[in-house]
């Protein structure tokens, strides 16, 4: 039997709308500040340029950004944003690492620092 054409259209676009998974929230991530590698004035630089930076975590040659996931802190001073580039996986639940040559959408600069694009969506101070 033939659906007349408006039924099947509207049958469609219910199981099209059923089966379409819920747009996701952006995760958010932050770094705190400290007087080394987030400093007040890297904050305003990430902010500006929408990139943040990273190098080798200790003991790795592999160049890779590092931060928290999650929002800031209430009461702490840094970054909070968002990226389209994933983390690495299985990785302790509070970190978030990019590696450069791991990840797609992790680039490595003239200054050999691994980059992925940003969104600060809050900074303090």
């Amino acid at each position: 039997m033939e659906m007349p054409e408006s039924a099947a259209a509207r049958l469609s676009a219910t199981i099209s709308r059923s089966t379409r998974p819920p747009p996701q929230q952006a995760q958010l991530y932050h770094r705190l500040e400290n007087g080394t590698s987030q400093t007040f004035a890297l904050g305003h630089l990430q902010q500006s340029s929408g990139e943040l930076w990273g190098q080798p975590a200790r003991g790795s040659s592999i160049p890779s950004v590092k931060a928290y996931t999650g929002p800031l802190p209430a009461g702490r001073q840094g970054i909070e944003f968002t990226t389209p580039v994933l983390p690495a996986p299985n990785k302790p639940p509070r970190d978030a690492l990019w590696y450069y040559g791991h990840q797609p959408g992790v680039t490595l600069n003239a200054q050999g620092f691994a980059v992925i694009k940003i969104t600060v969506t809050k900074r303090v101070p």
